[in-house]
């Protein structure tokens, strides 16, 4: 009891010290990182709450966006030596397993490394990159498959009901416009920086309600009920990315799931769920819906939308291709030369961060890393799918809903932000169950 509030009040104090902003905000940091030391359930809570640091909208909690692109290194840093810690432990024991997933992962990181060695337009950036987000990905894929079955359930429930209680903490600020709108003044952000980043989450959340519809749960009613504010806020948000990806997931992934599997019963009773609820969010929000659909420009249908919104990301991406269609431009590289500004430290001139916005991942990566390189990223992926396949419809319809909110908005490569939490879910959806590994001999 003494040590589970010893790890609550190191928790708090860091998000204390994150609201409170100043010369405590690196103070945060560094009490994540000392948290993330204390076991592998704390390395998954340590990122998650890294996540939430840096989504939290600017008049909620204040800092300089270069402050965050370094701190965050800070949580990694610790997060990495606790399970390189554990594993050395397991070492000495002679107990070391690597699971098929981790050690894809791995291959995948090597390919990254020497990829951006050789053929990267912005070496540094590229190896950065790869090398944080090969360590973020093994890291939790580690952690998750070092739980026990009742860990890895109850830390998904907390992680799910951080979700519901980032949703419901918004709700008050849909009446303060200047902190709830203040990005674009129209889509709703709740304590969210961005619009798009409070839709991702809301579809995220939206996701797991309905795939909770195959577990047996206490009080079903008022899980439709928040699934139902849940689709409402995202609506409000205006993120269309968001919308459309928990469409298709929710319309497709039940009859992928099912009718692989054969049973003809459960895919009747999901699809009954599923039409219920796109009935009663058409009949409850369908003014909101074509508006959702349309937003504010001249497009007409779904095709003129996606060339409205994303045309400006996907042509420059297109040029790159056929340009560099075998060794990619570099992984983490931007379209546009013009463009590919890199936040550099003072001292060393090392690179920090080189953010970049990219639509579409499939197109991101074969620019990137060329034809060969989306063949790899393709297997690794498939890999990933199976293996949330087979640990049933809700992780298999989470990481589905990853992936489809990623044809439109490719934050998979990112470890900060709301990237990293779809990082965190994608891990948890892979390691759910039926773990196969390779026993590593002494």
């Amino acid at each position: 009891m003494i040590e589970v509030n010893f790890s609550r009040s190191i928790l708090l104090l860091a998000l204390i010290t994150r609201l409170v902003g100043g010369e405590l905000v690196a103070l945060s940091y560094v009490l994540l990182a000392g948290y993330a030391l204390l076991g592998r359930v704390q390395v998954i809570q340590s990122l998650a709450l890294l996540c939430f640091f840096s989504v939290l909208g600017g008049d909620i909690a204040l800092m300089k966006p270069s402050d965050s692109s370094v701190l965050r290194y800070i949580p990694i840093m610790g997060a990495t030596v606790s399970i390189l810690l554990r594993s050395r432990a397991s070492i000495t024991r002679g107990s070391l397993s690597v699971s098929l997933v981790v050690l894809a992962t791995l291959c995948l990181g090597v390919f990254l490394l020497i990829h951006s060695i050789l053929f990267s337009q912005v070496s540094d950036v590229s190896i950065l990159k790869s090398v944080l987000w090969v360590t973020v990905m093994v890291v939790l894929l580690v952690a998750w498959r070092g739980l026990s079955d009742l860990e890895h359930d109850r830390l998904q429930r907390q992680l799910f009901g951080a979700l519901v209680e980032s949703m419901l903490v918004s709700l008050p600020f849909l009446v303060i416009p200047n902190i709830g709108y203040s990005t674009n003044g129209y889509g709703f952000q709740g304590i969210f920086d961005q619009p798009q980043v409070f839709g991702l989450a809301m579809a995220t959340l939206a996701a797991c309600f309905i795939g909770r519809l195959s577990r047996p749960v206490q009080y079903r009613w008022l899980e439709m009920f928040l699934l139902l504010l849940c689709l409402g806020l995202l609506l409000m948000s205006e993120a269309r990315t968001a919308g459309f990806a928990l469409m298709l997931a929710v319309i497709g992934t039940p009859i992928i799931f099912f009718v692989f599997r054969g049973n003809a019963r459960s895919l009747f009773r999901s699809l009954t769920w599923m039409c219920t609820i796109l009935i009663v969010v058409w009949f409850s929000f369908s003014d909101q819906l074509s508006k959702f659909a349309f937003k504010r420009g001249d497009a007409v249908d779904i095709t003129e939308t996606l060339e409205e919104s994303r045309g400006i990301l996907m042509f420059p991406m297109i040029t790159n291709i056929l340009e560099n269609p075998m060794s990619g431009i570099g992984f983490g590289v931007g379209s546009i030369p013009s463009e590919r500004y890199v936040n550099r430290d003072n001292i060393l001139g090392l690179p920090s961060g080189a953010p970049v916005e990219k639509g579409i991942l499939p197109l991101a990566v074969i620019e990137e890393l060329g034809a060969p390189g989306f063949l790899a990223f393709a297997f690794w992926l498939w890999m990933m799918f199976r293996r949330s396949y087979r640990a049933g419809f809700y992780p298999f319809l989470v990481l589905s809903i990853i992936f489809l909110m990623n044809l439109g908005e490719a934050t998979f490569f990112s470890t900060g932000g709301i990237g990293l939490f779809f990082l965190i879910m994608f891990t948890w959806s892979v390691t759910a169950k039926g773990r196969s590994i390779y026993k590593l001999s002494e």
